[in-house]
């Protein structure tokens, strides 16, 4: 069966379920699959609305935005809060839960970024539109420039990363490169489309009043030449569906040649300069049959992006909220309470290895052993890492499954249908699983970040450019983490259980000994063999 059409029967089906949330996760869609058969805001926009013959069908326009409308509680993740403008917000009280997480989700949500596969499309695009003119574009060979820009940040060996980059040298040659034939080629096709609409309409006097409107709205047509029109309020003729399928092909195209151009001037913004970070990474892409990059440049400390004060009022909750760390990175700051937990800690067994990571061999094998004498105690483990690499130090067993095969909320679900028995991940493995029951918990490491972690990497030298210390903040998010992994092991009062953590550095930090002595549970220290 055709690709498109089976997915096309598998999307039907989800809504036609009702069980779906939307979540692309549980399409079984591959990102470029879901690139290819959506439509952005680029098209979408508010003209476009005005005359799409789906409209009524819309899952988003016909259904979510009428619930809003009538909603009196909204339940919406970071993301979308930061993004989305509602109605009436003096009215709303705003309740942002697992705060800790808003940081890196504010950042995510401002940075600007282009890549390959990206670029690529609207360069298809393109050249679909300039047709017999399709030449003026041959010379723009985009992977082969992000290559001839990028490709030294990496080793060959690195499949998969994200690279930390000082400055923006790469601006004006992707500016050059990239964008200055785009521009180009949108020129040519705007007086190509504008000549053509003007002879098919050479015979005609009366126009429809939707697409005079969209018509003055390309900027492609003169005022007195649209003012000569007699306006009709009718059905659309077939000529003035051309005309519009044509005009808003050429409108999103502009808008996204625009993004380009919008999103470098970002990047080399002189008044923004000190306080923007950059990164580049790459991931093997099927589609391009090799690397696709991606650069992008994010807000180091993403303060202000989030307007508390149009709420009427703002209550930030976390299991592991830090008052000086949420001020620090977003600028956020009131009133702090702090709640005594709930869960009987003493039921927990705390085992603290007597091993370094420093020395890596004798490491790998405690986290192996360790590994296997959780899994000697519990029907259920959660391995937590701090790296992909360290992965291959757990075995590939059948009712084993690791993160970064299969989406994090289908790896849940198998958890705890029992499917699988064992979860290994990193980053957000470490957050927000809610798997109740008895089970082990084991901890590669301290959860300090990784100095070529491109937003760690630029705030620590923000912190030493500016003589602040860089330790300090590094201690509190590697607590905040801490806490975190440690909080997938007990999720309800009747929960039990073992957490071996493979890195005796925890001594060095009064942070992490005072949080483990104030929940009451049983501490062992053990070398790295003979549990």
């Amino acid at each position: 069966m055709n690709t498109y059409v089976d997915f096309t029967k598998h999307i039907k089906d989800l809504i036609d379920s009702k069980n779906w949330d939307g979540d692309v996760e549980f399409t079984e869609l591959t990102q470029e699959l879901w690139s290819d058969i959506n439509i952005d805001d680029d098209y979408c926009d508010a003209s476009y609305r005005k005359v799409c013959p789906y409209a009524k069908d819309c899952f988003y326009y016909s259904k979510l935005k009428l619930k809003e409308a009538n909603a009196d509680i909204m339940v919406v993740n970071h993301s979308l809060l930061i993004l989305k403008d509602f109605n009436k917000t003096e009215d709303k009280i705003l309740i942002v839960d697992e705060a800790h997480e808003l940081d890196e989700s504010l950042v995510s949500s401002s940075t600007s970024a282009l890549s390959v596969i990206g670029i690529s499309r609207v360069l298809s695009q393109t050249k679909d539109m300039l047709g017999e003119d399709s030449e003026l574009l041959n010379g723009v060979d985009v992977l082969a420039i992000f290559k001839d820009i990028f490709e030294d940040h990496f080793n060959k060996s690195e499949k998969t990363n994200s690279i930390p980059i000082e400055k923006d040298y790469f601006v004006k040659d992707l500016m050059k490169k990239i964008y200055k034939p785009l521009e180009k080629a949108l020129n040519k096709i705007g007086k190509n489309l504008s000549n053509n609409i003007k002879s098919k309409l050479e015979q005609s006097e009366v126009l429809n009043k939707s697409i005079i409107e969209l018509m003055r709205s390309s900027n492609l047509f003169e005022d007195d030449y649209l003012n000569g029109f007699t306006q009709d309020n009718g059905e659309l003729n077939a000529l003035e569906k051309e005309i519009k399928g044509v005009l808003f092909r050429y409108k999103s195209l502009r808008s996204k040649i625009s993004r380009i151009y919008n999103t470098l001037i970002y990047m080399e913004d002189k008044e923004n300069k000190k306080i923007l970070g950059y990164a580049i990474a790459r991931e093997f892409s099927k589609q391009l049959k090799d690397f696709n990059y991606r650069v992008e440049a994010f807000p180091i400390f993403p303060i202000n992006v989030l307007d508390i004060d149009s709420y009427k009022g703002v209550i930030l909750t976390s299991a592991t909220l830090d008052e000086e760390l949420i001020y620090m990175t977003t600028g956020i700051e009131g009133d702090y309470y702090s709640l005594s937990h709930a869960f009987d800690y003493s039921k927990v067994d705390f085992i603290i290895k007597k091993i370094s990571p420093k020395d890596k061999e004798l490491w790998k094998q405690a986290v192996q052993d360790s590994f296997r004498y959780l899994r000697s105690l519990h029907d259920k483990v959660l391995v937590l890492l701090t790296s992909y690499e360290q992965m291959e130090y757990i075995p590939k067993e059948d009712d084993i499954i690791f993160q970064n095969n299969v989406p994090l909320r289908l790896a849940v679900e198998l958890i705890k249908s029992g499917d699988k028995n064992v979860l290994v991940g990193v980053d957000s493995v470490w957050t927000g699983l809610d798997i109740k029951g008895e089970k082990g918990l084991l901890i590669s490491k301290l959860p300090f970040e990784s100095p070529s972690n491109p937003l760690n990497y630029h705030r620590m030298r923000y912190f030493d450019k500016n003589n602040l210390d860089g330790f300090r903040y590094a201690k509190k998010k590697a607590l905040i983490q801490f806490k975190q992994g440690f909080g997938r092991l007990i999720r309800s009062k009747e929960d039990k259980g073992t957490v071996i953590i493979c890195d005796s550095r925890i001594w060095y930090y009064n942070e992490f000994v005072d949080f483990i002595k104030s929940l009451k549970v049983n501490i062992y220290y053990r070398r790295q063999r003979g549990e």
